[in-house]
């Protein structure tokens, strides 16, 4: 489940004098980058050992070398995800009307 992050912003009127301000803003993080498989084409095994593998990678020590020319959205390791990680997308798009044409 995405965790929901609590960021306290501080707005400080140093210019006027005045005090500063305490405001709380909720948000929770959105999913930067997904990979999928098509499970039409592969093999459910082959899918299984492709997460464990891109899980298993350790881009702070033994694996830094290769990962470094791969792209910065996968460089750094990778987690697997679950639908509710990607609850807050369907929230932030309830009522958005996306074209089935021309939206790519």
């Amino acid at each position: 489940m995405v965790k929901t992050i609590v960021m306290t912003v501080l707005i400080a009127c140093l210019a006027t004098g005045m005090a500063v301000h305490a405001e709380t803003i909720r948000f929770a993080p959105l999913p930067s980058f997904a990979l999928v498989a098509n499970t039409s084409t592969l093999p459910p095994q082959l899918i299984s050992r492709i997460r464990r593998e891109l899980i298993a990678l350790d881009p702070d020590c033994r694996d830094r070398t290769p990962l470094a020319s791969w792209g910065d959205n996968i460089r750094f390791g990778a987690v697997s995800a679950t639908d509710d990680d990607y609850q807050v997308v369907r929230e932030l798009l309830a009522g958005a009307v996306i074209p089935d044409k021309g939206n790519f």
